[in-house]
């Protein structure tokens, strides 16, 4: 195969964080199951990704209740995060930023119904309703 080389220019990130990810990764594609190998990355930097609550609506008042590891799914696309509820509201923090927000917001006095989907031929996925002028 011919050799290739990328240029970019890091604008988040600073190079000492990158530069050892990179490494790894190449270390991983020489293994004979490189698929495992990038499994283990990947579980290893979902367990280290946190809620960030300074985004909370109300940092003083409002109280985070639970948080659960999750996929958006939307069509083509499964984006892993977190989901939080709050006693006032639901967010969702995806893992990998490409939106102008890192975070989604929704009321919870928007949430109209809750129901049980199937996702990849299994029933694991829950679709959220919301009233129509609250749609993200």
């Amino acid at each position: 195969p011919a050799a290739w080389s990328a240029e970019v220019a890091l604008q988040h990130t600073p190079r000492d964080r990158v530069l050892p990810l990179l490494e790894r990764l190449r270390g991983a594609g020489a293994l004979p199951r490189p698929d495992a190998a990038l499994n283990h990355l990947l579980a290893e930097r979902s367990a280290a990704f946190t809620f960030d609550t300074s985004r909370l609506s109300d940092l003083l008042s409002e109280r985070v209740i639970a948080e659960a590891r999750v996929q958006r799914i939307s069509p083509l696309v499964a984006a892993p995060g977190l989901l939080v509820l709050s006693d006032r509201n639901i967010y969702f923090q995806s893992m990998h930023t490409v939106d102008a927000e890192p975070q989604q917001r929704w009321h919870l006095s928007a949430l109209v119904r809750v129901e049980r989907k199937r996702h990849l031929l299994r029933h694991t996925a829950l679709e959220l309703r919301w009233a129509p002028s609250a749609s993200p």
